[in-house]
C-alpha cells in the first residue's frame, strides 16, 4: 500500500515538473553539428558541410545539421517525461549542461549561460 502512494507521487511530480520543462526548455536545446558554428551564430548559418580536420577522421565532410541531443529533450511530453525520468536515476550531468547551455530558440548554445536552470533539476 504505501509503495503505491510513493510511485503515485513520483508519477505526479514528473508529470507536472515536465510540464514546467517543456514551456521552459523546449525546442531550445538543438545546436549545429558544425563547430564552426557557435553562439552568437544559430539555425540560418548551419548549412552546408565542414571538413574534420584532425585525428582518425581527418579529411573526412560532414554535413550541418541542426538537431536535438540524440537520447533527450523537452519539445514533448513523452520526451520530457522520459528525460526527468533519467535525471530521477542519476543520469543527468548531460541534461542539466545542455539546459545551462541554452541562449534562445534557434541560436546556438554557450557553455554555462543560464546557470541557474541546473537548480530547476535538483529540486
Amino acid at each position: 500500500q504505501p509503495i503505491a502512494y510513493v510511485i503515485l507521487f513520483l508519477i505526479f511530480t514528473l508529470v507536472v515538473f515536465g510540464l514546467a520543462a517543456i514551456g521552459v526548455f523546449g525546442g531550445k536545446l538543438f545546436f549545429c553539428s558544425s563547430p564552426a558554428v557557435a553562439f552568437p551564430l544559430g539555425k540560418m548559418e548551419c548549412s552546408g558541410t565542414w571538413i574534420v580536420q584532425d585525428g582518425n577522421l581527418n579529411g573526412v565532410i560532414f554535413p550541418s545539421v541542426w538537431d536535438n541531443p540524440y537520447y533527450f529533450n523537452f519539445d514533448s511530453f513523452f520526451m520530457a517525461f522520459m528525460s526527468l525520468f533519467m535525471v530521477s536515476t542519476f543520469k543527468y550531468v548531460g541534461i542539466i549542461f545542455a539546459c545551462m547551455d541554452i541562449t534562445a530558440k534557434d541560436q546556438a548554445p554557450l557553455t554555462n549561460n543560464k546557470w541557474y536552470w541546473s537548480v530547476f533539476f535538483i529540486v
